[in-house]
């Protein structure tokens, strides 16, 4: 009888033991889980999966609940509406879900929820799989960043991906976003390993795509505006479709997309900003549509493969470098509309021809060595009529007391693109030298030159026009010349010219110094007889 007195004993202490372990094992993890969230779990919320591995789950929304199950490393979230901003004073360990980041392999998110909150997922080592039901419109800044291992995205009901969303994820390849419109700044930045975008995106922000390495054809729809660098370095690409109706291209958009061979740019682009297609060094069809104004400071640069280009009489600026060292650009048409070319636009065109080149009659200004290319490097262009800034052609020839249509303008040396004009008389050759602020234009006049007995230079100068100049006849002693800062015609004295009579005689003016940016503008010249 004591014997079976003890054993019923010993049973209830075990009982006991068992219960008392039980309510230990709940209540420890009831404050694990107090810790990361301001709400109380309800018993239902904490359970033991039947394979005996300790699962957790919890509140993560106003109605949302996650669950984490240890067996397959899927994260669960379910429930209705958006998922709470996870800040520290809601949550001290960033996120409820903390403990298992290393460990969750899929994430999945179930009808009725609607968002996934900054950083919610970021730096899951281990994550491969995103699925996320259409209830989810948005997916907030850097939701899913840094996860190595994340190869598939499944998102077709978001709308709107916040910045670096997904990046860093290297091995990301398979996205799905059907309604995807609008992507956040370095969303998918270094993405190496995506293959395809999703078509109807209307808003791509800065360097969304950055370093998308495998991508190998885009398309843009009608409506889009692509923000700066949205494609830079995306060196796989060899097919881009900007539809009619694309706004804008921003700043460095397609830069160092190096196996890009074709362009073509709709008129909806009123303009091409800087670098945008720079260093694509396969690109060798260009076409831009009628209705692109501007091509701006650099926009082609490094474009070496380059050799069909077309150019739109909507067209009325080319920017300072923008076809800098296209070496293989052997033909250039410049549209009549176009007004202004700026400094070095064409430097480095080797292969262009400087006798086939001429320039539109509509022309204002025309930048330092805008056309420095190939045998340009050593001779002197002579282009057809052109106007400066605010002053026409036409204008600089009636103030040299000259007729337009008989006189031949001779350019400075493409090198400078100085817009030094000389009424061209039979057997007029030019010599540049430019060495800092400093520069010296030689003309020889042949023996026997209409010109030959000129006693006066007249010079028509506007307001960006050279300060002062120096005149010196067959290397005699320089005079030095004041010019008034106008657009009038200014009759200067040639000094006497030293030497033998019917030799040829050279006249060398040298420029002192410079207004404004320090370019040579709106300076014409005319020899004159008294």
């Amino acid at each position: 009888m004591r014997k079976k007195r003890l054993l019923t004993l010993l049973s209830c202490l075990g009982l006991a033991a068992a219960f008392a372990l039980a309510a230990f094992l709940a209540s420890q993890l009831m404050r694990r889980s107090q810790r990361d969230r301001p709400h109380s779990y309800s018993p239902e919320q904490l359970r033991v999966d039947l394979d005996g591995t300790l699962g957790q789950s919890g509140i993560c929304g106003d109605a949302l609940t996650w669950v984490f199950s240890a067996g397959d490393g899927t994260l669960t979230v379910s429930g209705s509406g958006e998922m709470y901003e996870f800040d520290a004073e809601r949550f001290a360990d960033g996120v409820p879900w903390h403990e298992y980041t290393a460990l969750i392999r899929r994430v999945r998110a179930e009808d009725g929820v609607t968002s996934v909150s900054d950083r919610a997922f970021s730096a899951c080592p281990e994550l491969v799989e995103v699925v996320l039901a259409d209830s989810v419109k948005a997916v907030d800044d850097l939701a899913f960043n840094r996860c190595p291992k994340l190869e598939r995205a499944t998102l077709n009901g978001v709308e709107t991906l916040g910045a670096g969303a997904f990046s860093s994820c290297g091995a990301l390849r398979e996205l799905e976003a059907a309604r995807l419109r609008v992507v956040g700044a370095n969303a998918f930045q270094d993405c190496a390993a995506l293959t395809g975008l999703p078509d109807g995106l209307e808003q791509v922000a800065q360097y969304a795509f950055k370093g998308c390495t495998a991508l190998t054809a885009v398309r843009i729809p009608a409506g889009a505006a692509l923000g700066e660098g949205a494609f830079y370095a995306c060196t796989g690409l060899t097919e881009l479709t900007l539809e009619d109706g694309v706004q804008t291209l921003g700043e460095l958009c397609f830069y160092g997309c190096t196996a890009l061979t074709a362009v073509r740019v709709p008129g909806s682009v009123a303009e091409l900003p800087t670098l945008v297609f720079g260093c694509c060094t396969a690109l060798r069809t260009l076409t831009l549509e009628n209705g692109v104004a501007a091509i701006g400071v650099s926009a082609f640069q490094e474009c070496r493969a380059l050799t069909e280009l077309t150019l739109p009489e909507s067209l009325r600026s080319v920017g300072g470098g923008a076809f800098f060292a296209c070496a293989g650009l052997a033909s250039l048409r410049l549209p009549e509309g176009l007004e202004r070319v700026g400094d070095e636009a064409f430097l480095g065109c080797l292969a262009l021809d400087p006798a086939a080149l001429s320039l539109p009659t509509s022309l204002k200004s025309v930048g330092r060595r805008a056309f420095a290319c190939g045998s340009l490097l050593s001779e002197t262009c002579s282009l057809s009529a052109a106007a400066t800034d605010g002053e026409s052609f036409a204008q600089a020839a009636e103030a040299l007391g000259l007729d337009p249509a008989a006189a031949a303008p001779q350019y400075a040396d493409a090198r400078l693109c100085s817009q030094l004009l000389l009424a061209a008389a039979p057997d007029v050759t030019y010599a540049f030298d430019e060495q800092g602020d400093t520069l010296t234009v030689t003309v020889s006049l042949a023996q026997g030159a209409a010109a030959a007995q000129a006693t006066g230079l007249t010079l028509f100068c506007g307001q960006d026009g050279p300060k002062t100049i120096q005149i010196s006849v067959n290397g005699g002693a320089p005079q030095t010349f004041p010019l008034e800062n106008t657009t009038g015609a200014q009759l200067l004295p040639l000094p006497a010219a030293p030497g033998a009579a019917g030799q040829p005689t050279v006249l060398t003016i040298t420029v002192l110094d410079r207004y404004g940016s320090g370019r040579f503008e709106r300076l014409y010249a005319g020899l004159s007889a008294q």
